[in-house]
């Protein structure tokens, strides 16, 4: 079982991905909103199936009348106030009405699985938003930490300048340089905070956390070197996509309930057929009878048949009703192939984006080694005073570019990965 471990003062959380996906999913305020829809989508879908059994009434009636009361059983009518009850109870069953039952009960299931498949769908985005702000925050860590690195070598370097100028071996310039250099870094430093912070925000909002809650991330440790090595195949990455894509299978659904809807509407132009059944009694208190009698034997009556109704004209109500249902289907088909085409589409651009994202971290790996030893040969050379300080801030420059974009590329394999599992509709939490 996932725990979230929360300082006793409330203000400090240690936060795993594992964590932070499951408390997105908790408290996504669409995903939850389209859970409550769920209810009521699973009580028309039971709706359906109780309206193939008969609909049972029952009704108990008590009234006081004024004026001409007539008297069944001493066969005369008298002028009076009398207190009366009456109950009874009535059975309706649908014998056959264009089937209309049976294309509902259709209907329901597939709006229930078309109403599953959103959640699901929903639930991926929750994942894949989660997962972006999770690695941002990770790579925001990571430059930051570049950042002050290399600070403190620069202030380090700045002391050895300093100690140089005053041995004389220096310029006095080289000293206001390396100053300035300090400075720029502790600039960036700053920067780097600054989005830190920015972005554990934008996830604590994400994740309707508290935003006085300071969030520390948990690094994920995914194996880079297994998805740098993954090969894809872009037809079976076609395939899984529109096998697994949870908004395809919802358009889908929703064509099978369209059409079902239609169904329905065509049902109102047939006759329908109803077997019946009603058992009656009544109460006067002005019979001389007594009321066990008059309820059990002189009032009680029943009635039994079938009504047959034949629907001849209705304002084309039912016209209108049946084109309706037909355009929606039809447009139900238009969305639906719409969206296989953009599936394709996204899955064919993640696919290339992918290839291209891990030849640029190969590129950025040979970058940085290459940043380190060129920084160390300027090193040497300025210490040993045959190099210039401009040729060595320009090393140090550029290793900090290569480090920062080998950090950068290395998140965005990570994500790279995430955005073709979430195209091609398997992305889960890792």
């Amino acid at each position: 079982m996932t725990l979230i471990t929360i300082s006793l003062n409330g203000q400090d959380m240690d936060l795993t991905y594992e964590e932070a996906v499951k408390i997105a999913l908790e408290q996504n305020v669409g995903l939850r909103m389209q859970e409550n829809q769920m209810d009521v989508i699973r009580a028309e879908k039971a709706q359906s199936r109780g309206e193939m059994a008969p609909s049972i009434s029952a009704n108990l009636r008590g009234y006081r009348a004024n004026g001409n009361t007539f008297l069944e059983q001493e066969a005369r009518t008298i002028n009076t106030t009398s207190d009366n009850l009456s109950a009874s109870v009535n059975a309706n069953l649908n014998i056959f009405s264009g089937f209309s039952q049976i294309n509902r009960l259709k209907y329901a299931n597939a709006s229930y699985e078309a109403q599953r498949k959103l959640i699901e769908r929903t639930s991926q985005d929750v994942i894949f938003e989660v997962t972006n702000q999770f690695l941002q925050v990770l790579l925001d860590i990571e430059l930051l930490k570049i950042a002050e690195d290399n600070l403190k070598t620069q202030e380090l370097l700045f002391k050895q300048i300093e100690a140089m100028v005053e041995a004389g071996n220096r310029p006095k310039s080289d000293q206001y340089d390396q100053l300035a250099g300090v400075k720029n870094m502790e600039l960036l430093v700053l920067q780097g905070k600054n989005n830190l912070s920015n972005d554990k925000s934008i996830l604590a909002i994400t994740l309707q956390l508290d935003p006085t809650v300071q969030l520390t991330l948990t690094d994920p440790a995914w194996d880079l070197d297994e998805v740098r090595l993954t090969e894809f195949n872009l037809d079976e990455l076609y395939e899984i996509s529109l096998t697994n894509r949870p908004d395809l299978k919802q358009f889908q659904l929703t064509e099978v309930a369209s059409e079902k809807a239609i169904s329905i509407s065509k049902a109102e132009f047939a006759p329908s057929l109803y077997a019946f059944y009603a058992l009656g009694t009544r109460y006067n208190d002005q019979a001389i009878r007594s009321i066990d009698a008059q309820l059990t034997t002189d009032n009680k009556n029943s009635a039994y048949g079938l009504n047959l109704s034949i629907p001849i004209y209705s304002g084309l109500r039912n016209r209108t009703q049946y084109v309706r249902q037909k355009v929606q289907f039809e447009n139900s088909k238009i969305n639906t192939e719409n969206l296989r085409k953009t599936i394709l589409t996204d899955v064919r651009q993640a696919y290339q984006n992918f290839l291209d994202v891990r030849s640029a971290y190969d590129v950025s790996l040979a970058q940085h080694e290459a940043s380190v030893m060129a920084l160390n040969v300027q090193k040497e050379k300025y210490s040993l005073g045959v190099g210039s300080l401009i040729e060595l801030t320009n090393s140090n420059n550029n290793y900090v570019f290569a480090a920062s974009k080998q950090a950068q590329a290395q998140l965005n394999l990570l994500f790279q990965k995430v955005i073709l599992d979430y195209h091609t509709g398997i992305l889960q939490a890792q």
